[in-house]
């Protein structure tokens, strides 16, 4: 199943808020990889993505 690949730009975690910028993104399949710049993380599997975060308001 196809996922929607994220834009570069700002997204915040759902859990507590936290922000990531997003870089870019290797695919639309649930196993590549979305990459980000933030204190902890430098890559999310994108199916983990959109659990997880959404575009930064």
């Amino acid at each position: 199943m196809p996922y929607t690949q994220p834009q570069p730009g700002r997204y915040r975690r759902l859990k507590d808020g936290a922000e990531v910028q997003v870089i870019g993104c290797t695919g639309g399949e649930w196993n590549d990889s979305v990459a980000v710049r933030s204190p902890r993380l430098t890559h999310v599997r994108l199916e983990n993505f959109w659990k997880k975060y959404e575009a930064a308001k």
